[in-house]
């Protein structure tokens, strides 16, 4: 931590966007505030040790939004403490998570947590973004081994202008667009993008990621400045690489690649794939017992199927399931398939299913949420649920998890400009799709089903909604790339970049 105060500010936007350490959390690796109007975001970065027991990286974002920054205490009449954050805070912590998990180094392997807190509320001063922007200054000042800086943008389009930085009554009332994008390095390239609107043309689109693109180097400016002014010589901990050796990756190969070859090679889906794998598993750990760990022989498993995913996409041309870059697996759908349902559908595509019900009930029924920005309805809501069968897995059941919550609203935010107006027609609206098999691309299939059950319970939607995921493969150096059409199991994990679209 920093020990004496550093400020940094600009005026950007009419407003000015200040950056400052040295006074508060004294005992985070770093600790930033951020200063925008009067919203004030706190970001602090924390690191540990790796643990020993734990075979993945531990990387934690926390992103909270006190009811006190509005002056506001909750309404219940029992329970006056801030309880469990709204779906929408669910969804800007992993926002945040998205914009930074790349910016560190592949055998980085120490814990680390972000805690990021909206201390205060200026409604005209955008929190969100400036979370992304204090995240972002603590992660580059601080002497954690990182990439950056990571600069983010939110911009709008009010009465066809785009507006960087819009505020929130802009958002609610008067923009069709509400795009939130990140950027890493001088040369911004693209790190994370979220977006809903108003059914706006594809070059509108473009057009805004240019705009914010463009409209960012005050901010870049002012964390390059407050980082060189924290920690001038930019010096990073040094850290114990997190890597395969040579001798597993090799010993591991000759066990395991002539099959993971052949088994891309034959145009196998997700179901007959994994059984075939499991076999090469129960190889590897029987000719390798004692030798190394099951959980390093399963990694070395897996970046053979990485390298062997990329060359038989980049240098043959040919996906595992056998289709060309551009084809979409196999689609069914069917509607009516529930009896007690107001509206409900069954939208398969290759062996990913969604069952998704449209339940319909008088605006009385309408969800009261209260956050930071006051108390508020929804007449319309898309719940996603992934239960572990979808997958073939045993697992936790329960409350929804922080990916469950994203993607759910993820088809929300797709489905809501079709959603007829509550004087057009005044009912509650809430669809819930079980994802019952998932190989790429639950969610939208869940869009997809939303649209068809929306329709077989007689909602009269404005339009047809579908969606489909857009993925990139790239080599190990970066030098060969290729777009992919309706992403599925391996490519899906081991892809460079996911759209959903």
């Amino acid at each position: 931590m920093n020990k004496h105060k550093v400020t940094k500010e600009i005026d950007f936007n009419g407003k000015k966007l200040a950056l400052e350490t040295g006074e508060l959390a004294m005992q985070a690796n770093m600790s930033v505030l951020a200063r925008y109007g009067d919203s004030f975001v706190l970001a602090t970065v924390t690191t540990a040790e790796p643990n020993p027991d734990v075979d993945y990286w531990m990387y934690n974002v926390v992103y909270e939004e006190r009811l006190y920054a509005s002056g506001t205490i909750k309404s219940s009449r029992f329970v006056k403490r801030d309880g469990r954050p709204t779906d929408d805070a669910i969804v800007r912590r992993r926002l945040i998570d998205h914009a930074t998990r790349p910016l560190f180094p592949k055998d980085f392997n120490d814990e680390v947590q972000i805690v990021v807190t909206v201390l205060s509320l200026d409604e005209d001063a955008d929190p969100h973004s400036l979370a992304l922007i204090a995240t972002s200054a603590a992660l580059h000042a601080s002497k954690v081994p990182c990439l950056g800086p990571m600069v983010s943008a939110r911009v709008g389009l009010v009465n066809g202008q785009f507006v960087l930085n819009p505020t929130l009554k802009q958002l609610e009332t008067q923009s069709e667009l509400d795009m939130l994008v990140s950027f890493v390095g001088d040369d911004k390239r693209f790190l994370a993008v979220e977006a809903e609107a108003h059914i706006i043309p594809d070059d509108k689109v473009l057009e805004a990621l240019d705009f914010a693109r463009n409209g960012v180097d005050p901010i870049l400016a002012l964390i390059k400045d407050f980082a060189a002014a924290v920690n001038p010589t930019g010096e990073k901990y040094k850290y114990t690489a997190f890597a395969l050796s040579k001798e597993l990756l090799s010993d591991v190969s000759k066990v395991a690649k002539d099959a993971i070859v052949g088994m891309m090679a034959a145009n196998l889906d997700k179901i007959a794939y994994q059984q075939k794998r499991d076999g090469v598993m129960e190889t590897v750990f029987a000719t390798l017992e004692g030798k190394y760990k099951k959980s390093d022989m399963a990694k070395a498993v897996s970046k053979i199927e990485e390298n062997a995913l990329q060359h038989l996409i980049l240098e043959v041309g040919k996906r595992p399931d056998g289709r060309g870059v551009t084809d979409i697996r196999p689609i069914s759908c069917s509607v009516g398939v529930l009896p007690r349902t107001h509206g409900s559908a069954l939208f398969t595509r290759g062996v990913t299913q969604a069952l998704t019900t449209a339940t319909l009930a008088s605006p009385t029924m309408q969800q009261i949420i209260q956050d930071m920005h006051g108390e508020y309805t929804k007449s319309f809501i898309h719940y996603y649920n992934f239960p572990p069968y979808s997958v073939g897995e045993t697992g936790r059941m329960g409350s929804p998890g922080p990916r469950e919550i994203g993607h759910g609203l993820l088809a929300e935010k797709a489905l809501k400009p079709v959603i007829p107006s509550q004087k057009d027609f005044p009912y509650m609206v809430l669809l819930t799709s079980e994802i019952l098999s998932s190989s790429g691309s639950s969610s939208m299939a869940a869009t997809c089903g939303s649209t068809l059950a929306l329709m077989d319970a007689g909602v009269p939607v404005k339009d047809m909604v579908a969606g489909i995921g857009v993925g990139l493969i790239v080599n190990d150096d970066l030098t060969k790339q290729l777009v992919m059409t309706d992403l599925a199991y391996m490519e899906d994990a081991y892809g460079f970049m996911e759209e959903k679209k």
